[in-house]
């Protein structure tokens, strides 16, 4: 088993890597700055995301070519798999900053806000609102937001462009 965990290393590419080294910094941060039983739940959810990680990532790329271009949930987990990791880290992230000063920093960034722009910016812009306008800038984001998901889409379900 060992073996086989180490031969499916070699299937991680360098975003999957820099994924890795992430989870396992904030399972030692984890580790080090909270206090009590739970100190453990960070550590044991990250190694568990590390092995899955390296499950998805190699049994997709171990797929013949003409099937791995295919759409399926391996190949769907294996390059949308960092979206999910960023909803769990910003969670993980929140409860040991919680666990090591037990404040949130939200009155700093206000007061930051304050300083910089001499009011606060949601106050200021707020004279600023058109009913059209927002109107207008959803609909232009929505339509930036769909392209940008067709066209990883596209490419990630080999329809894209060919080298």
């Amino acid at each position: 088993m060992i073996k086989n965990l180490k031969e499916n290393f070699r299937y991680l590419e360098i975003p999957d890597v820099t994924n890795q080294i992430f989870l396992i910094l904030l399972a030692i941060t984890g580790l080090v700055f909270i206090e009590g039983p739970v100190r453990f739940i960070i550590p044991l959810i990250n190694t568990i995301l590390c092995l899955l990680i390296v499950y998805f990532v190699s049994h997709y790329e171990k797929k013949p070519h003409p099937e791995n271009r295919e759409r399926s949930l391996s190949r769907f987990l294996r390059f949308w798999y960092p979206g999910f990791m960023i909803l769990i880290c910003f969670k993980e992230i929140y409860w040991i900053m919680i666990s090591t000063h037990n404040v949130l920093y939200d009155d700093y960034l206000i007061k930051i806000d304050r300083w910089l722009f001499g009011t606060d910016p949601a106050v200021f812009l707020s004279g600023f609102i058109n009913p059209y306008a927002v109107e207008f800038l959803q609909i232009a984001y929505g339509f930036f937001t769909s392209c940008r998901l067709s066209m990883q889409w596209s490419f990630t379900s080999g329809t894209g462009m060919k080298s």
